[in-house]
Parts: C-alpha cells; sequence; structure tokens
C-alpha cells in the first residue's frame, strides 16, 4: 500500500532524481558516448555527442539492441551511461562485460541503479544491489566513485 502512494505521489522519484543529476553532471563530457537504456535520455544535455540504445524503439533510441550483446566494435566508446538500467538486467555480468569491451581503456562507465525503490517496469525488474554486490560485479574495474 504504501509503495502504492509513494509511486502515485512521485515522491521517490522527486527525492532520488536530484541526487542522480548532480552526480551526473559531474561526468559531464563531450566524448563519444553510449546511453543504453536511454528511453527519453534526460541526461543528454550533459553528452552531447551521444549514441541512444535501448530494447525498444523510443523518441532519443538510435540502437534498439540488448544490453546483453551491443553491437559495436571493441574500444568505441569514451563513456558509457547507464541509468536505473542494472536491476532490468536477467544477466547483469553478461551485460558489464560487454560494457568493458566496448568502453575505451581510459573511458569512464557512469551508472545508477535502483536499492530501494517499488518494483517497476515488470516483470522485468530482477535486483536490487547493495554496495557490496557492485563491487563484486565490478571487481575487475576501477571504482572510481561509489556512492550510495
Amino acid at each position: 500500500m504504501i509503495n502504492k502512494i509513494l509511486r502515485k505521489i512521485g515522491l521517490t522519484s522527486k527525492i532520488t532524481r536530484k541526487r542522480l543529476e548532480l552526480f551526473i553532471q559531474k561526468y559531464k563530457s563531450n566524448g563519444l558516448t553510449l546511453d543504453i537504456g536511454c528511453s527519453n535520455s534526460p541526461y543528454i544535455k550533459y553528452f552531447p555527442n551521444r549514441i541512444g540504445l535501448d530494447i525498444q524503439n523510443g523518441s532519443c533510441v538510435e540502437v534498439v539492441a540488448d544490453a546483453h550483446k551491443l553491437p559495436f566494435e571493441d574500444e568505441k566508446f569514451d563513456n558509457i551511461l547507464c541509468t536505473e538500467v542494472l536491476e532490468h538486467l536477467h544477466s547483469p555480468h553478461l551485460a558489464i562485460s560487454e560494457m568493458k569491451r566496448v568502453l575505451k581503456k581510459d573511458g569512464k562507465l557512469i551508472l545508477s541503479t535502483r536499492f530501494i525503490f517499488p518494483l517497476h517496469d515488470t516483470p522485468n525488474d530482477y535486483y536490487r544491489y547493495t554496495k557490496y554486490g557492485l563491487m563484486h560485479l565490478f571487481k575487475d574495474w576501477q571504482i572510481i566513485e561509489l556512492e550510495e
């Protein structure tokens, strides 16, 4: 019941969206950016040289594809932006491996995921991650910043 009320008034979005925007803004870039799960690309102003990728077509989607099998050559992107997507991937370790493959060696992955949040986009809402779970998934990456 409380989840329905929070969703109805948009409280969870209002609390988290501002902090998320400030976090993403710190990493703005003119480099070639892959925006995974871009939907309507709310952060396009911070990454003007971007390719929007999503599992379904949309207004800001240039490539319709699955994050588990990215249709790009190795080391193509300076940045990957992946916001609120990881919890919707049935095999996140495969998608993370693909991200690493298409990201340049000195590139940046800017990622956010939900922890305490109502179910959404069901039935494709699979996981919630602790910082320890994320550290495990990204154990082969250099983590510059991990913020709860």
